[in-house]
């Protein structure tokens, strides 16, 4: 898909060397056709923090509202040709002309997220249309044992909306989302379960690890 090149901001800063300039970042809008505007945040060596990224994210969304408010305009960020990770910064912004707001990709898509407080972990719940994707988060890794009877246990408490629930284990700051980092099982995948509103079965990978009583 052919795309137009309709600004380049001049926010790019770069670094005088002895032989040229060296780019740290661009900012680039773009025209897509049939889909809305692009504007990329692209860094070119180690990007700053992920609070700094997201801030030059919002302010360079802002800055193209500022341009034309006709079109819907999706933000994202990048380091080179890879799109940042989760714990680089909080993710694409999409400005939403009709409603002339700034939005998160979870607002847009009208997700319902809340949050629970246990003693040894935090909890990060996103309703999606038909399953709870829930995230445990923890200030120090837990051992296997204590991950899954959490898991479990919560799981338990959560079966009563009548969901399929995803559960996931995070170490990190419960209070800043970019600093969460997904815990690995021992054999090398993440540690997970998922359960099964209809048959009631708790499973990792295809595996049963529990059936909780109808």
């Amino acid at each position: 898909m052919k795309s137009i090149v309709l600004l380049i901001l001049t926010l790019a800063l770069t670094l005088q060397t002895a032989h040229a300039a060296s780019k740290i970042y661009e900012i680039t809008l773009e025209d897509i056709q049939g889909g809305p505007r692009v504007l990329s945040l692209v860094f070119y060596r180690t990007p700053p923090s992920p609070d700094a990224v997201d801030r030059l994210l919002r302010q360079s969304l802002q800055h193209a509202t500022g341009v034309d408010v006709s079109k819907d305009i999706l933000s994202m960020a990048f380091v080179g040709d890879a799109t940042m990770t989760p714990n680089q910064y909080s993710g694409a912004l999409i400005f939403v002309a009709k409603e002339k707001k700034i939005m998160t990709m979870d607002e847009h898509r009208g997700l319902k997220k809340t949050s629970l407080t246990r003693a040894r972990y935090h909890v990060a719940i996103t309703e999606e249309k038909t399953w709870l994707s829930v995230s445990l988060v923890y200030s120090t890794e837990p051992s296997r044992s204590v991950a899954y009877e959490d898991m479990f246990a919560l799981t338990k408490e959560l079966a009563t909306r009548g969901q399929d629930i995803n559960i996931y284990i995070f170490v990190g700051d419960k209070t800043k989302e970019t600093s969460w980092h997904q815990v690995k099982d021992r054999d090398g995948a993440y540690m997970f379960c998922g359960y099964d509103a209809k048959t009631k079965r708790i499973t990792r990978k295809g595996a049963l690890l529990g059936v909780l009583k109808k």
